[in-house]
């Protein structure tokens, strides 16, 4: 109820710099009005007039794009169904997620923001379709959330491009000590600044094939892998374990430079 209103609920980049409301005038005598971009996910739409008069509305219509590589996004080709409500709906509910999250490369978030209305427009993975980590903000690659949207995909809609754009993206771009960046920020170039997401690169990996099979993907991005562990393996101190200098201590909601259990335990995995 707090976004009930005329102004929208703000979602990304530096507070002030980007709104995710958009405002689209109804002129006397127009009959279609259409939002010129992509909004990305949302949940209300509120139509409301700041002037006195009338407005009829016929006909309310989403084009709905998520998923490019699904026709029909209620066919899962996987199934789940239990005797229990709430994991009958936990399960579609993930599932629903990740397709929200699946989308044409070419309409992801740009980085930094920029001041106005947020755009959908920005390059973040090749090919036609790739898993980024929500429909809303960031619509940007980031390894660590690849790794629980991943399997969700396998499972549930039976696709495996997107994943495997998304993950081409990220591997095709090491840095000179082969330190693969965790997440990519278009404009900013690649970034290393987060290990833990790196490290999750080897296990997108390993999914990746577990699920596939594809002995193509196991093979041409091998040396990537290799260069992901030789990097953390130099991280490696005398008491075996990975001590995170502060520039790789990006983590989803706090740090984890220096020996962190969490980022040692995705190492030993």
């Amino acid at each position: 109820s707090e976004y009930m209103t005329s102004t929208s609920d703000f979602s990304g980049g530096s507070s002030g710099v980007w709104t995710e409301t958009r405002y689209l005038t109804v002129r006397p005598g127009q009959v279609t009005v259409i939002d010129p971009v992509i909004r990305g996910g949302f949940r209300y739409l509120m139509v409301f007039l700041d002037t006195p008069g009338s407005l009829r509305i016929s006909h309310l219509h989403v084009n709905y794009t998520p998923d490019p590589g699904v026709a029909s996004l209620r066919n899962y080709p996987g199934a789940f169904l239990s005797g229990s409500a709430l994991l009958n709906r936990l399960w579609y509910a993930g599932a629903y997620t990740v397709q929200m999250d699946t989308i044409n490369p070419a309409t992801g978030r740009p980085y930094p923001a920029t001041p106005g209305p947020s755009a959908n427009n920005a390059v973040v993975a090749s090919g036609s379709t790739a898993i980024v980590d929500g429909a809303k903000r960031d619509r940007l690659d980031w390894a660590g959330d690849q790794s629980v949207e991943d399997p969700v995909a396998y499972l549930s809609a039976g696709q495996s491009l997107a994943a495997a754009n998304s993950f081409a993206w990220l591997a095709s771009h090491p840095f000179p000590k082969c330190d693969p960046p965790g997440p990519e920020r278009p404009r900013c170039s690649f970034q290393s600044a987060w290990g833990s997401y790196a490290l999750f690169g080897v296990a997108n990996y390993y999914e990746y094939y577990l699920y596939t099979g594809s002995h193509a993907f196991l093979a041409k991005w091998w040396p990537a892998i290799k260069g992901d562990l030789a990097w953390a393996h130099s991280l490696v101190g005398s008491d075996n374990l990975i001590n995170l200098p502060g520039q790789y201590g990006g983590s989803w909601g706090y740090g984890a430079s220096g020996r962190v259990t969490f980022v040692n335990a995705l190492y030993v995995w």
